[in-house]
């Protein structure tokens, strides 16, 4: 069976408008260009991680109206997954997104069902978990079991800040928990709103985290919301200490770093590149160059990037510098996302 991962967060669609200039308070303005894609965080790691050959499986609710048939109806015509979409009673949600001339967006979104995560749909995710012809005698997931799901189904899942902002987020964080002790690979991108989620719930995220992708303003707002000190995340000047140490025994003499072994922090910071920490050192990456139709989503497809990058255990400065490629690929379309081949950003190449 081939590697798949899920990808927690909520799907909604994304309703485009472009703005020359912003009105001043109380004043008119004018908008142009209304596109609608299927949008959220989720989706567009999704379609990162399929465009490159990986399976992925948004994990959401959507509302039982005509925004979710539109939402359905994308995914389906893309070849995207619909496994773990559910309906619900609450109707969908909406975000508007408004795009400047140099490619800056500014985000208004009205909350709906993908704020929602019943048990129903924990059940569903759980189901794929289950291995009792497998388990031992005290109940627990046999090591087999545990290898089994990691190299033929979910070898690794995506979890977005957002989607932690739910009222749900406590049913959310223990699918989390249950699918890093089934040995799925964790990657989890905190969010501009990160400060908003409860310290109790981040402390797990830390702790089932394989990577983790702040940006340098989420990364201190995960140090003041969790009350660390400074450089906690990263460690010392030379990389030693701090969150990334002492997750992995490794070979002596063992140089090269796993995306989907090791635990790592992403540390991004835009047209700049940013910095990859980990046990025993640190590396600058930078982005690719290209030119900029629309931002949104290139940390989310960044993100997709290293999902796959997880799945294949690839080297870590290879999944990044793979990662980047996507991030400029996408940001190179209006709209959340584009749909290309992976050879559009290998080059024909293995990157691993």
């Amino acid at each position: 069976m081939e590697k798949e991962c899920l990808i927690l967060g909520g799907l909604v669609p994304d309703i485009y408008y472009r703005v020359d200039s912003w009105p001043q308070r109380g004043q008119d303005g004018f908008l142009s260009g209304e596109e609608v894609k299927a949008g959220g965080c989720a989706v567009n790691m999704a379609v990162t991680a399929e465009n490159l050959g990986l399976r992925a499986h948004v994990v959401s609710c959507v509302g039982n109206d005509d925004t979710a048939a539109m939402l359905r109806k994308y995914l389906k015509a893309h070849g995207l997954s619909e496994r773990f979409i559910m309906a619900a009673e609450e109707a969908s949600g909406k975000c508007f997104v408004f795009v400047e001339p140099d490619g800056e967006r500014t985000f208004l979104t009205c909350k709906g069902a993908e704020g929602l995560f019943p048990p129903s749909l924990a059940d569903e995710i759980k189901k794929e978990l289950s291995a009792s012809d497998a388990s031992d005698k005290t109940g627990r997931m046999s090591a087999d079991a545990s290898d089994g799901i990691r190299k033929r189904r979910f070898a690794a899942a995506g979890i977005t800040g957002y989607y932690l902002l739910n009222d749900d987020a406590e049913r959310i964080m223990d699918v989390i928990e249950e699918l890093a002790a089934a040995g799925t690979k964790i990657l989890f991108d905190p969010s501009p709103l990160a400060g908003s989620i409860r310290p109790d719930l981040l402390e797990r995220m830390f702790a089932v985290s394989d990577i983790m992708t702040p940006n340098l303003t989420e990364l201190g707002i995960l140090e003041q919301t969790t009350g660390r000190p400074q450089g906690f995340f990263t460690g010392g000047a030379d990389g030693e200490g701090g969150w990334t140490a002492g997750r992995t025994e490794r070979p002596a003499g063992a140089k090269t770093r796993s995306a989907g072994k090791d635990r790592i922090l992403i540390v991004k910071e835009g047209a700049e590149g940013g910095t990859v920490f980990y046990d025993g050192g640190s590396f600058r990456y930078e982005a690719e160059k290209c030119h900029a139709a629309d931002t949104t989503g290139a940390g989310d497809s960044f993100s997709g990037a290293l999902l796959y990058g997880m799945t294949q255990e690839m080297d870590i400065r290879e999944a990044v510098r793979l990662a980047a490629r996507c991030a400029a690929k996408t940001v190179s379309f209006v709209g959340p996302h584009g749909f290309w081949k992976a050879e559009d950003v290998t080059g024909g190449k293995d990157d691993r």
